[in-house]
């Protein structure tokens, strides 16, 4: 069993949520604005020292190929604002996040990622974080 996820992710001390909401069209699956309380799965609490803004896409399958999949939702989601992921106002730090966690003893050695998914992530612009771990 496989388990990915794509998370878009906006961290910044002046951003602001309503705004990147606002102009992507679409609610963040989490959010915090900076000087925010909140607890860690720990328990602890804690300040942000910046806001952030995330929106993330899950799934778990057997198959490999569904990073594809996620990869077209996450174009369907953003389509019309695919160019303009990169310049959120208030934000210092954007990315897309890759993560795939492969349960398997023999976790796979390559990820195939078609070209339509390619032009996706190019098309948005931004840094991608890709993790791949068992």
């Amino acid at each position: 069993m496989m388990f990915t996820s794509i998370t878009l992710r906006y961290i910044g001390e002046k951003l602001s949520i309503d705004s990147i909401s606002t102009s992507l069209g679409v609610l963040p699956t989490a959010s915090g604005s900076s000087g925010d309380s909140v607890k860690s799965t720990s328990g602890k609490e804690r300040v942000l020292k910046a806001g952030f803004w995330e929106w993330s896409i899950k799934a778990e399958s057997d198959q490999i190929n569904q990073i594809n999949d996620q990869i077209e939702s996450f174009g369907s989601v953003f389509n019309k604002v695919l160019d303009k992921l990169g310049s959120q106002l208030g934000c210092s730090h954007s990315w897309i996040d890759i993560h795939i966690i492969e349960d398997a003893e023999n976790f796979p050695v390559s990820l195939p990622i078609n070209s339509k998914s390619m032009s996706i992530l190019s098309k948005a612009g931004l840094l991608i974080d890709l993790t791949i771990s068992n």
